[in-house]
């Protein structure tokens, strides 16, 4: 068979325009033949110590998922990053494309990404399609992971060829904890193999035993000469072990109930060490006799440290793959992240609210409805209000008109601009009649000359307690902490502005 054209595109990076000209011609397509592929790979050195000791392929782990204790928690660690929130961040028309695109298929890749976790890496190939003008993702095919070798500088090669394959847009490959001594990656159920085997031996040994021993033997006694046909009338009696004895013969049974009690201690020895590689912790899967509910909740779900391992690393590749995406299109960056989301959200909101009242940047309200989960009823644009012969009841009145308009969200980065509810805002003006009524025995024009001429906080200190004059200590204290507080503001200000 002729294997020429197998991997024909992929083989090595090719340009933006050299990917489009081969959608164009319908070159990106299912590119493997099974059973050529199968003939044509030879086997490459693997150096895991346990697979080497074993005498087994990396790929003869896949025999451990049928152990029920291993799928259970590998189903626990795998669907705990599935569970994981999905956020995308960039410019609301790419995000949507992005969305559209990937959301159906997202599940499922996220599940064949992770595979790398069991078995140290995977890799997916990528089928592109026109849809109008773009370029869209047809499907990601997840191949055996043995028809590929990975190499200790990020490479990618078809086995037994020494050619690269292209890793930026054709062929994703994801790697759990690679190393220049493994390239292959750290393969979880490597660890297991042992636990497994024995696991196995001791479930055939529980098996023996049972029908050797648990079901007690049927003794007869026979006349003289009839030994034989009493044997052979119990066997057709029963079936189960059958004893027969001339007459005037006796047996005694051994005691074998001390067998019966080790094997649960066995079982419940191998289970524990297959829950703490997997999930970092026991009790997962059962509570046990001593159990509670209480320790149940403590236990129920993966640690977290290994869910935040997993989710970047799938994170990582699922960005490779919109970077592609995003290329192909000439689209900016989308980020893709899988993230605890009260812990994004808060986050983001602190981030979102300094670059917004530095006057950096406009929130769009498509992007409030995607990062913070709002309805659309929920906003209303809000409109900067006028105070500039209004006073502060028609810049309340401005300040909470609500607007109907789907434009960007506007938020007031000047401090001047009243950004109160009417209750808020009506403490507020109480508050400054009450200052205003009771007066200030000091020039606040004097206080201003006094911060902008201070070289430092205990020149500025110095003057205040000159203009203070014969006032007392609590009102000096008040004016000194009003003063810094001030200089402060104004420092950050002047700073951001680049006058500083």
């Amino acid at each position: 068979m002729d294997m020429s054209n197998i991997f024909q595109f992929g083989r090595k990076k090719q340009t933006k325009t050299e990917i489009k000209e081969t959608i164009k011609g319908g070159g990106l397509y299912d590119e493997a033949d099974v059973h050529g592929i199968v003939s044509y790979l030879s086997t490459m050195p693997d150096m895991d110590e346990t697979l080497l000791a074993a005498g087994i392929y990396r790929e003869d782990l896949r025999k451990l998922e049928t152990d029920d204790e291993i799928t259970a928690c590998l189903e626990t660690r795998r669907e705990a990053v599935l569970a994981t929130p999905r956020n995308f961040e960039g410019k609301d028309s790419d995000v949507t494309f992005i969305k559209e695109n990937l959301e159906p298929m997202l599940d499922d890749v996220i599940r064949q990404i992770w595979d790398a976790t069991p078995y140290g890496y995977s890799v997916g190939e990528a089928i592109y399609a026109k849809d109008g003008r773009r370029i869209v993702l047809d499907k990601m095919l997840f191949k055996p992971f043995e028809w590929f070798t990975p190499k200790a500088d990020g490479d990618l090669l078809v086995r037994g060829s020494e050619e690269k394959l292209d890793t930026e847009y054709k062929f994703f490959l994801t790697r759990r904890r690679a190393s220049y001594r493994q390239p292959y990656g750290e393969a979880l159920l490597s660890k297991l193999y042992w636990a497994w085997y024995f696991r196995m031996q001791g479930w055939e040994h529980w098996d023996r035993w049972l029908k050797r021993y648990a079901t007690p033997p049927l003794v007869g006694i026979a006349a003289h000469g009839k030994l034989d046909e009493l044997r052979n009338a119990l066997m057709r009696c029963v079936n189960a072990p059958v004893i027969a004895l001339p007459e005037g013969s006796s047996m005694d049974v051994a005691d074998t109930s001390g067998g019966a009690r080790h094997f649960p201690d066995f079982e419940e020895a191998v289970t524990k060490r297959i829950q703490k590689v997997i999930l970092g912790q026991t009790l997962t899967s059962d509570v046990g006799k001593s159990g509670s509910f209480a320790a149940a909740k403590v236990h129920d779900g993966i640690r977290d440290d290994r869910r935040v391992s997993d989710c970047k690393m799938v994170q990582s590749t699922v960005q490779r793959m919109i970077d592609a995406l995003c290329t192909l299109n000439g689209m900016a960056k989308v980020v893709f992240t899988l993230a605890d989301e009260r812990a994004l959200n808060q986050a983001r909101a602190e981030r979102d609210a300094t670059l917004v009242n530095a006057g950096i940047v406009n929130l769009s309200q498509g992007y409030l409805l995607r990062a913070y989960d709002f309805e659309e009823s929920d906003l209303e644009e809000i409109v900067e209000a006028d105070i500039e012969g209004g006073g502060a009841a028609k810049a309340d009145e401005k300040n909470n008109i609500k607007s109907k308009s789907k434009g960007k969200m506007q938020f007031a980065a000047d401090d001047k601009q009243p950004r109160f509810t009417k209750a808020q805002q009506a403490i507020e003006d109480l508050g400054d009649d009450a200052i205003k009524k009771a007066g200030n025995p000091i020039d606040e024009a004097a206080i201003k000359d006094v911060i902008m001429a201070a070289e430092s906080a205990d020149d500025m200190l110095e003057k205040l307690a000159a203009l203070a004059g014969g006032y007392d200590v609590a009102n000096f204290a008040e004016l000194a902490e009003r003063a810094l507080f001030t200089a402060d503001v104004f420092g950050y200000a002047q700073a951001d502005k680049g006058k500083l």
